[in-house]
């Protein structure tokens, strides 16, 4: 089993990915550990500066990646239940 992500690491993989620590140890599983390793720092530098972008900019309204996805699930839902009922009478 990989090892456990930093809290930074787990905190910027959390805004690309649903779930950090799975795709972590996925990619270790998947390649070993030194491409596991590889690939972490390689997606950690590419996500670094839009994570830092969205904290600086959303504060207290920064999502992860998991919960921009559930949002979105519900308003598909929500919408989904609207169209079906028509529109208002």
């Amino acid at each position: 089993m990989a090892r456990t992500l930093t809290a930074s690491e787990a905190a910027i993989l959390n805004f690309a990915v649903p779930d950090a620590q799975a795709w972590f140890d996925h990619a270790v599983a998947e390649f070993g550990e030194p491409r596991g390793e590889a690939a972490l720092a390689a997606k950690l530098a590419k996500w670094r500066p839009a994570y830092d972008h969205a904290v600086a900019t959303l504060g207290a309204a920064y999502k992860t990646r998991a919960e921009r996805r559930a949002n979105h699930r519900v308003t598909n839902i929500a919408m989904a239940e609207a169209k079906r009922r028509g529109p208002p009478a």
